[in-house]
Order: C-alpha cells, then sequence, then structure tokens
C-alpha cells in the first residue's frame, strides 16, 4: 500500500520486489491519484539511467508503505518516509526497491518452486 503522508490517500497495488533496484518506483497515475502534484518546483527531478541506458527524468517523491499480507487485508510491516521515484509511463508496475523498503526485511526467493518468503 502506497500513502501519501500529506494527505493520507492510500492505494493498495501490486508490486514487484526488484532487489537491483536502489529505490522504489511508482508510475505517473499512481503519483497522481495520490494526490501529489508533480508539476510542484519543490519537488525534484533526477535523471535515471533507464533500462536502455537512456537518460530518463523522474521525479522523487516521499511515501509512507506498508506491506500487506496475501489477502491484502492485513499489515504486516509499515516503512515511514520512503523516498520514491515516478516513473512518467504509466506502462509499468510499482517497483519496491532496497531503499527504506527491502532493507528492513529478510527475503527468500525461490526459483525452482516460484515462491517468495517474507520476514519482518
Amino acid at each position: 500500500m502506497f500513502i501519501n503522508p500529506t494527505n493520507n490517500k492510500k492505494f493498495t497495488v501490486g508490486a514487484l520486489l526488484d532487489t537491483g533496484a536502489d529505490v522504489c518506483h511508482i508510475p505517473k497515475g499512481l503519483a497522481v491519484a495520490l494526490g501529489y502534484d508533480l508539476d510542484d518546483p519543490r519537488i525534484i527531478t533526477r535523471l535515471v539511467t533507464g533500462v536502455e541506458g537512456t537518460p530518463v527524468p523522474m521525479k522523487e517523491i516521499v511515501c509512507d508503505l506498508h506491506l500487506m499480507d496475501a489477502t491484502g487485508r492485513k499489515v504486516i510491516m509499515k516503512s515511514k518516509g520512503v523516498q520514491v521515484r515516478v516513473n512518467p509511463s504509466d506502462a509499468v508496475p510499482a517497483i519496491l526497491g532496497t531503499t527504506g523498503f527491502l532493507e528492513n526485511l529478510q527475503v527468500a526467493f525461490n526459483y525452482k518452486t516460484k515462491n517468495i518468503k517474507i520476514y519482518t
């Protein structure tokens, strides 16, 4: 669950766990739905190297993140004040990266059984 701490708007969305991502990312549409004004000059824009090596400008916002259980009803971990980059494309999923999120968890990927276990 992504939460805008200034207005408490929240959305529960599926996201990819990406151990290679330094920070979390969300698509632009989710940031707008959470109430962020991406034209606000106080929001920092960073050039991030994309998958093809092309620089992509991304806004940086701060969100609170709640990791939900498999039912989506119970919060099992909370991270406050997480730096999140906003992807200008809505064609990409939310990505949960290391800083402020995965660094607080122990995650076991079992490629053989296609299972992920998360320990808080």
